[in-house]
């Protein structure tokens, strides 16, 4: 059979629909704790649960009506972005609060002190933005739409007790997981050179796109896609902190020269600067040293890795029924 004559069957677009449905709800629940920014989770939570369902829409597109996928995918799209920027200003006040309480006197804290002032000043202007977001989430047709076409689909199958089965779910996820395993090592050629920070991010976000693929169809494989789940979460986790390392590396100089640049206007002078340098300083060798220890762990990390991805892609292009996946509700 081609890829081109590959139909979904009944028992693979309810189990899509329904984990379509759950990923929405899983989105949407997070909603009044984002726009109340009183814990930082509930943003990072509905952030990741918008990517999962923009991930899940792509894989699962040939289970929905002629373009609604993508319709649906675009506005789940633009909902991450409005909540990118605000999460990263999260987690980098996260880890002032941790790094200040490291430091031992007064004198180390006055940068830090700054830089999380100036942090919050920008998560604070960035809420509205986040706000508007959400609420055109709520408010938009587009939910309802969501909502009311995976219902109606799911109901289509109340009273169908006997879904045959058919290979399509694991062609599916062999031609998708197998491609997107070819991205995450399209980037292997780099890993050795620690200063490939841009190549570093790609991989860190195929890395991402891979394990959020194999997490779609985990319920139907959990068996042989558990080991490489977890590993392409080490991995996107250890990418992750060094490109947080690479954007300190960035953020660190400009807010000295915004600070100076401020210290001129307010006082006509610049000495302030020699203080909150002390901190900022040992932040700067606190990100530096990190990253470092990061690419080490990268460096095993994918070393050991390979192994798995072997198995994992001997299993997708395996042809042996014994090896298929175990259909959902059976005995595992």
């Amino acid at each position: 059979m081609t890829e081109q004559e590959l139909i979904p069957d009944n028992a693979f677009i309810k189990f899509a629909v329904e984990s379509l449905s759950l990923q929405l709800r899983a989105t949407t629940k997070e909603a009044d704790g984002v726009k109340l920014a009183e814990d930082p989770e509930y943003l990072h939570r509905m952030r990741v649960a918008s990517r999962r369902l923009r991930t899940r829409l792509a894989l699962f597109k040939d289970c929905l009506p002629d373009g609604k996928a993508m319709m649906f995918r675009k506005k789940a799209r633009s909902l991450t972005r409005a909540l990118g920027e605000a999460r990263d200003a999260d987690v980098q006040m996260i880890h002032l609060h941790e790094f200040m309480d490291s430091l031992e006197n007064n004198r180390q804290k006055e940068g830090i002190k700054r830089l999380l002032l100036r942090l919050s000043q920008k998560r604070s202007a960035l809420q509205s933005g986040v706000v508007r977001a959400v609420k055109r989430m709520e408010e938009g047709k587009v939910l309802s739409e969501m909502e009311e076409l995976f219902r109606s689909i799911l109901g289509g199958f109340a009273f169908d007790k006997n879904i045959s089965e058919s290979d399509y779910a694991f062609r599916l996820a062999s031609k998708e997981i197998r491609k997107l395993l070819g991205e995450l090592f399209s980037f292997e050629m780099y890993i050795t050179d620690p200063s490939r920070s841009t190549e570093l991010h790609q991989m860190r976000i195929a890395a991402k796109h891979l394990r959020y693929a194999m997490e779609s169809f985990e319920p139907l494989f959990k068996v042989k896609l558990k080991k490489p789940i977890k590993t392409a979460k080490v991995l996107q986790e250890l990418l992750g902190d060094i490109h947080d390392c690479d954007v300190w590396a960035c953020l660190i100089p400009a807010f000295i020269e915004d600070e100076t640049a401020k210290a001129y206007e307010y006082s006509g002078h610049s000495r302030i600067i020699s203080r909150l340098k002390t901190g900022i300083k040992l932040l700067e060798k606190n990100r530096t040293e990190f990253r470092l220890k990061r690419y080490e762990e990268f460096i095993k990390t994918w070393e050991s890795s390979i192994e798995v991805w072997k198995s994992l892609s001997d299993f997708l292009t395996s042809q042996n029924k014994d090896e298929e996946p175990v259909p959902q509700g059976d005995e595992q």
